[in-house]
């Protein structure tokens, strides 16, 4: 059994604990690091947790300490997992992973030189309905567009309008509607159609220098890719992959569930819907397969780790083109 410790006590991180307990006997909760420790005790007792630090350094010194998942804020995600990594401590690190590609880049080479691994947390990229949105996509035809969106009203964001600036809509902790939600749109955009030839970006920028939404068009050689992001919106439009000869729907462009191939009027229900702990149990075992028999998950890792990698970068491009200098 494998010991892990989390970074950060928000929803997320009871999601993935609640996901580590549905895997059992392969990974046990060490320690919870927290910003205080009140906060991370009480986080902690829910899991049968009472050994809580609030020193990251200490953290990354402790012997009884295999992996670490890191769940804090998206700017410290490079400072965090570095100082694990080079602890040689193996980093299952939130989405979006980093800011720039140069540091993913930097983090991919001390992974390697202390003999441990780093996996981006995006649970679509996991789940077994990545392979079936790739064997369906053959048979709806030439693709001309796709359509993938995630508008998401935050819990956040009437905080905001009251004067509470909440680390999602925090330019200092690299927030936005684009790092938080965009990139569950841009993943598969990338995964399913390469790199776009060419990109169009315009956001809806708040005065803490972050977008509440955002709307891109990447242009391909024979296709349009659309993604909108929103962070002070909400709809129940699915996501969309538009073939000559049939389509593909997402219900939930986040977790790929409630998936639908339609050709010639008829129907196929290619995923459901599952509890969220359920959909990032898949990310939580291959982190352990990977840790455990490293060899017989080297291929996929590396082809996962260029993915994130060119995710990152268009990332920072659209970034760039909206104006968002973080």
């Amino acid at each position: 059994m494998l010991r892990i410790a989390t970074i950060g006590t928000g929803n997320i991180v009871r999601s993935f604990l609640g996901a580590v307990k549905l895997l059992k006997y392969k990974f046990t909760l060490t320690t919870v690091c927290s910003r205080t420790y009140e906060r991370g005790l009480a986080f902690g007792e829910d899991f049968g947790c009472t050994d809580i630090t609030t020193d990251i350094n200490v953290l990354a010194k402790r012997k009884d300490v295999d992996a670490v998942y890191i769940a804090s804020p998206n700017s410290l995600h490079y400072e965090h997992a570095l100082l694990m990594l080079k602890n040689k401590k193996h980093v299952l690190l939130e989405k979006p992973a980093v800011v720039t590609t140069e540091q993913l880049l930097a983090l991919h080479k001390a992974a390697e030189e202390n003999g441990v691994v780093i996996l981006e947390a995006i649970i679509p990229m996991f789940v077994p309905a990545r392979k079936r949105v790739k064997e369906a996509i053959d048979k709806i035809g030439k693709v001309n567009l796709a359509k993938f969106q995630y508008c998401q009203y935050s819990s956040r964001y009437d905080d905001f309008k009251g004067g509470r600036v909440a680390n999602v809509f925090s330019k200092e902790f690299a927030g936005g509607a684009l790092m938080d939600l965009g990139v569950y749109c841009i993943y598969p955009a990338i995964d399913l159609f390469g790199i776009p030839q060419k990109i169009t970006a315009k956001g809806s920028i708040l005065d803490t220098g972050v977008d509440s939404n955002s709307a891109v068009i990447m242009e391909y050689e024979d296709k349009l890719v659309s993604i909108v992001a929103s962070k002070n919106t909400q709809s129940d439009i699915p996501s969309e992959i538009l073939g000559e000869k049939g389509n593909i729907k997402f219900g939930m462009i986040s977790r790929y569930e409630d998936i639908d191939l339609e050709i010639d009027g008829e129907k196929e229900n290619l995923e459901g819907n599952f509890q969220k702990e359920e959909s990032m149990s898949y990310e939580v075992d291959f982190f352990y397969n990977l840790i455990t028999n490293f060899d017989m998950y080297k291929e996929e890792y590396v082809e996962l780790l260029d993915l994130s990698l060119k995710v990152c970068a268009v990332l920072e491009k659209t970034r760039k083109i909206m104006g968002l200098d973080f």
